[in-house]
């Protein structure tokens, strides 16, 4: 009992590490330039040669607002983001949608294991109920007792499972179509 207890003790804590120790951990590289541009000085208040730069504090010149690109050679910014195109093709597959893979796509990974949290989990959640109320329900003499309610018990409990996906299935649809409801792993919005 002991030695059981210990071990999954130490499973246990090999999983918060692993979660929160090493995936936590990021690589920040040194040699990275922050593009900037000269201000102009209107009444003494830096003024951005464009709408997408903001002010640095206390310094004489702007910087690239988060989201936004700016292209030189043409004199323009634009946003910058995940295209919505792709993320909307796997969310509308109904294969891939369930699953969610147009958030996989664009970074979410959070969305995506919800969904697929509820495409797996509901499933086997169903299963292994249905398990052990087969194996741990009392029966009659005849024995329809148990077979109602696994009967009962399965239709509902997958009735409720595939609402709850069609439910998650359009509203990731309409999320993806929708400019600004989604962000990406950036924390951007998708660019139409």
């Amino acid at each position: 009992m002991i030695m059981k207890t210990s071990i999954l003790s130490i499973m246990l804590l090999a999983s918060f590490y692993n979660v929160y120790g090493i995936r936590r951990t990021k690589v920040v590289s040194t040699k990275t330039t922050i593009k900037s541009w000269n201000c102009s000085f209107v009444d003494n208040i830096c003024k951005c040669p464009e709408s997408c730069m903001i002010p640095e504090k206390n310094e004489n010149y702007c910087v690239l607002q988060n989201c936004y690109k700016y292209d030189e050679n043409l004199g323009e910014c634009s946003e910058d983001g995940f295209n919505h195109l792709t993320p909307v093709i796997l969310q509308a597959i109904p294969f891939t949608g369930v699953f969610g893979s147009g958030y996989g796509n664009i970074g979410r990974w959070d969305i995506f294991g919800l969904y697929m949290g509820i495409s797996l989990g509901g499933c086997t959640f169903i299963l292994c109920s249905l398990c052990g109320c087969l194996f741990c329900c009392p029966q009659d003499k005849d024995g329809e007792t148990k077979e109602t309610a696994l009967l009962c018990w399965s239709r509902c409990g997958y009735c409720v499972w595939l609402m709850v996906l069609l439910g998650f299935y359009i509203s990731g649809i309409i999320q993806m179509a929708t400019p600004g409801s989604v962000l990406d792993e950036n924390g951007c919005p998708l660019v139409f």
